[in-house]
């Protein structure tokens, strides 16, 4: 990199800035806590560069609130903390942590149709009320495909309908491609 180039640096997902300025509560407060947040967010690898979930701790001057401290608040939602620290009140290090129960997106593409709900060879009562009973509340089940049963329309938090406007096979002749289709 030469002098002339900005330096690169990966977004954070989330900033906290913790107050130090030491009228609303003790600087040694402010940095135990960004100490204590730090320690959480590595344990839960959102320190790592590359995650996108990744948070910086900042302590920093006054925030101007001088009253309720220590103070934090987190960026981008732009919340304010306070009296963090105290017993009861350490929310705020559930922002070093995935949210309580998450998981990731999961994928079931073509699912509705590989699955052989449409030729009934799968019940959909049978896969919703082992989806009832073993599905993480807080994961996002993501399954796709045509002729969805209204059963499982019904059970799904969220239903999208695609439709074709435009094919490059029918419309100009151009066949499937890999990476694209297949």
């Amino acid at each position: 990199m030469s002098d002339q180039e900005p330096p690169r640096m990966q977004p954070y997902g989330r900033q906290v800035l913790i107050c130090t300025g030491g009228y609303c509560a003790a600087p040694e407060a402010a940095m135990e806590i960004d100490r204590r947040l730090a320690e959480l967010s590595r344990a839960h690898g959102r320190r790592t560069a590359g995650n996108p979930e990744r948070i910086k701790c900042t302590p920093t001057g006054c925030l101007g609130v001088c009253q309720g401290g220590p103070i934090l608040v987190v960026y981008p939602e732009g919340t304010w903390y306070h009296h963090v620290g105290e017993e009861g009140q350490w929310r705020a290090a559930e922002l070093a942590a995935p949210p309580q129960g998450s998981s990731p997106p999961t994928m079931a593409d073509e699912e509705v149709r590989a699955a052989e709900f449409y030729y009934g060879w799968l019940d959909a009562g049978e896969v919703i009320a082992w989806l009832a009973a073993h599905k993480p509340p807080q994961m996002h089940l993501v399954i796709t495909g045509r002729y969805a049963p209204p059963a499982l329309v019904e059970f799904a938090d969220l239903v999208t309908e695609m439709r074709e406007v435009k094919h490059p096979f029918r419309d100009q002749g151009i066949r499937a491609q890999p990476g694209v289709e297949y």
